[in-house]
């Protein structure tokens, strides 16, 4: 694995109405300098370090908590989450806001947050009780970056419909350091 630092699109939000949409999900992140996604599943913090362990352990806990869902399901969310736990402390996270972008920098390792403390009253409602509990603390350097105000071959990655997918454009990756380093020595991060 290199140690040079990787970027990576995190997708926090949800919408719950096509007309609406709810972005309680990507604020409440901001808000707490978080990277959050969501899936039923409990504490991965043990899971295996060898990727065929993982993916196999994961899709084992997929199974348990999604028992309907079909291989093709599994094996796409598996890959998702897999790569939510790969992120790792001094990477960069993008993560979308509707015509927006909040870039920030990892601040440390995954965690699994079980506890209600004050987070928004949706989240406890039916089946969201369990929403946003894998967690990745973020430095979020800047909040609302116009989409239109990113280099042209940013945009299109982020139309990506995956909750987490990895920048793997060395250009595109240098692009991000870039906003996030001239941010940093501007002193202008945003909450």
């Amino acid at each position: 694995m290199s140690s040079s630092p990787k970027a990576w699109m995190v997708r926090s939000g949800r919408k719950l109405d096509e007309k609406k949409p709810d972005r309680i999900f990507e604020d409440y992140a901001i808000d707490h300098s978080l990277a959050i996604i969501g899936w039923h599943l409990p504490d991965l913090t043990g899971i295996p370090d060898s990727e065929s362990e993982a993916r196999a352990e994961l899709k084992r806990l997929y199974g348990i908590e999604y028992p309907k869902a079909s291989n093709n399901s599994v094996g796409v969310s598996v890959g998702q989450i897999y790569k939510f736990l790969q992120i790792r402390e001094m990477d960069i996270v993008v993560m979308p806001r509707g015509d927006e972008i909040a870039i920030g920098k990892v601040k440390g390792d995954y965690f699994y947050e079980d506890q209600h403390l004050d987070e928004p009253e949706k989240w406890h409602k039916g089946w969201r009780l369990r929403e946003g509990r894998h967690r990745i603390p973020v430095e979020w350097e800047l909040a609302d970056v116009p989409k239109a105000d990113l280099g042209i071959g940013i945009r299109p990655f982020l139309k990506n419909h995956q909750t987490v997918a990895e920048f793997k454009d060395e250009g595109l990756i240098e692009e991000l350091r870039r906003l996030v380093e001239l941010n940093s020595e501007l002193g202008v991060a945003q909450s």
